[in-house]
């Protein structure tokens, strides 16, 4: 299965990769509103954020959306439509990019956070 949606984006044509360009920028802000809403979900009822609860917390924000993600992207890939394959691929792309940015954002920053 991973072999057809990989020959798929290989073989997209221009409106594929049009629509999964111009779909980028705006997916981005959604996929990151999403992590940004889940963190403060998950601490704005929490009186106790600090030490393990607070890791668990941004590790929460960052994953659930990201696996969200990367649900709807193949889904999306898997699509007739071309500029839904775009989209797909846009979606599924952009969610390992915030996992990616995100991780190095709570190994970097967080811990100056915590001891404040």
């Amino acid at each position: 299965m991973p072999a057809a949606i990989l020959a798929r984006i290989r073989d997209g044509d221009p409106a594929f990769w049009k629509s999964a360009t111009r779909s980028a920028p705006i997916v981005a802000q959604v996929v990151l509103a999403a992590i940004i809403g889940v963190g403060w979900l998950g601490l704005n009822g929490c009186s106790f954020c600090f030490g393990t609860v607070f890791w668990y917390l941004v590790a929460a924000a960052i994953i659930v959306p990201a696996a969200a993600g990367l649900a709807v992207g193949p889904m999306l890939l898997r699509a007739e439509s071309p500029r839904r394959r775009g989209v797909g691929l846009a979606v599924a792309g952009l969610a390992v990019l915030m996992v990616v940015s995100g991780l190095f954002y709570a190994l970097i920053f967080l811990p100056w956070f915590e001891n404040t």
